[in-house]
């Protein structure tokens, strides 16, 4: 019986882990996707920036606080 729950908890941190390591990935898209907001915007290019960079700060707040509340429950289950 201890085993088969072992082996359920080792599952659950690997689920934690691969969703930790997802919100990691799309907290570095919506970096980029701000910095090229940025970039662009520095070349000249036409483009609603505060709106932009207002959507994309707030999206990538987000995410990093969903990713702190997910390595706290990596932390907890381990």
């Amino acid at each position: 019986m201890k085993a088969k729950n072992l082996n359920s908890h080792e599952k659950l941190i690997e689920i934690y882990c691969l969703n930790y390591v997802l919100k990691y990935l799309r907290c570095i898209v919506v970096q980029a996707q701000i910095e090229q907001v940025v970039l662009n915007k520095k070349l000249g290019r036409k483009v609603f920036v505060s709106n932009k960079l207002l959507n994309l700060n707030l999206k990538h707040n987000k995410l990093v606080k969903n990713l702190f509340d997910q390595k706290q429950k990596i932390v907890h289950c381990a």
